[in-house]
């Protein structure tokens, strides 16, 4: 199962997976703009490969979702967020 959430104007999209089918979950997600679409610039930030491993998909994406959040915070500037 795949998470999604929004937060300040972006769309934060848990893309965890598995090196292998027996393996345990990395944690991973992608980030873009709310409201944009194919034709205009959006293409999203990656933050790959989150330095952790977690037993089950649901861990892993909300972990990643946590992170995605905490570098909102940390690098989106304001002007950018529109709530």
């Amino acid at each position: 199962m795949k998470n999604s959430l929004s937060y300040k104007n972006c769309v934060i999209q848990g893309e965890s997976f598995q090196l292998a089918q027996n393996s345990g979950w990395i944690p991973r997600y992608s980030l873009t703009r709310a409201g944009a679409d194919k034709r205009s610039n959006a293409a999203p930030l990656h933050y790959d490969r989150l330095d952790q491993v977690f037993c089950t998909e649901d861990e892993a994406d909300g972990f990643a979702l946590q992170e995605a959040v905490r570098w909102i915070d940390e690098n989106i500037q304001p002007a950018w967020v529109s709530e």
